[in-house]
């Protein structure tokens, strides 16, 4: 293509662009379109939020874990509710610490106490706790 009708057709082409119903497109209306768009998408997912259609809760599977604890220590894992956890117990200790305190009376070996009880728990929360990937993990290292 000779220059002559190079430099034509690009100046053309920038004056397309910059005459007032593209530029009105591309400058307006394009970003108008897509910030609706955005909004209706985020007005969709706060709706589903608000209506409690929070999806499926993911769960990644772990290998079973080798580093169980060793038979001759006791690794000591609670579960439960409000009493489970120790709330209201004026020692602070709750019936995991009073167990490691008992154990470590007698002269057993015990490990760090994991206490997962949760304040207000139900047994169909303890279930739904006990299903979960990381309380299973939990579990595979105590005895």
């Amino acid at each position: 293509m000779p220059d002559a009708l190079r430099t034509h057709a690009a100046g053309r082409a920038g004056r397309v662009l910059a005459s007032g119903p593209m530029r009105r497109f591309f400058f307006w209306y394009l970003p108008l379109v897509v910030a609706l768009v955005a909004a209706a998408a985020f007005a969709s997912g706060f709706l589903s939020f608000l209506r409690g259609d929070t999806g499926v809760p993911v769960n990644i599977v772990s290998r079973p874990s080798e580093d169980a604890a060793p038979r001759e220590m006791i690794a000591p894992m609670i579960l439960g509710d409000s009493l489970a956890r120790g709330t209201g117990d004026e020692s602070g200790l709750g019936i995991g610490g009073r167990l490691v305190e008992e154990l470590r009376r007698r002269k057993i070996k015990t490990g760090n106490l994991v206490n997962v009880a949760v304040n207000g728990a139900r047994t169909p929360d303890l279930l739904q706790q006990l299903e979960s990937a990381n309380v299973r993990r939990l579990l595979s290292q105590s005895n």
